[in-house]
């Protein structure tokens, strides 16, 4: 028995741990920004159940004017890099505490973080708190 050709290729799409996608219409983009898709679609995290994260802004690129969804191209970074694993800071909603890491985080806007998962889409895993409050986490993928 000999395996299909070409089916099973384990090598990584993108090195950079990049991913470029196609962007929900009327989306507010800012670079280091958290990132969902909805319905295939990226736009800003929210709070809000169903949503997949998929990384934080790096850059857009607009491919046409218009205002329909998948007219913006987005690069977001993942949290997994070249050089292994890496940590984005966003803020604490409060109900993060030293005593809590590691945990799972939620998202409560796109630049902030919280520990209760009500009504709310999963960020990642936060892992330490900066000297500031802020939260460091790496996205699930």
């Amino acid at each position: 028995m000999t395996a299909a050709a070409g089916v099973y290729d384990n090598s990584p799409a993108n090195s950079s741990g990049e991913l470029e996608v196609l962007v929900k219409a009327s989306a507010a983009l800012y670079p280091g920004v958290g990132i969902v898709s909805d319905a295939g679609y990226a736009k800003v995290a929210v709070l809000a159940t169903g949503l997949t994260t998929l990384g934080a802004l790096k850059s857009v690129k607009t491919i046409t004017g218009g205002a329909s969804d998948g007219l913006v191209k987005a690069v977001v970074e993942t949290s997994y890099g070249p050089t292994g694993l890496r940590t984005y800071a966003y803020a604490n909603q409060g109900d993060i505490a030293q005593a809590d890491l590691p945990c799972v985080v939620y998202w409560t806007d796109n630049v902030t973080v919280q520990k209760s998962s009500s009504g709310a889409s999963r960020a990642g895993r936060a892992f330490s708190l900066d000297a500031d409050g802020r939260v460091r986490i790496a996205f699930d993928q």
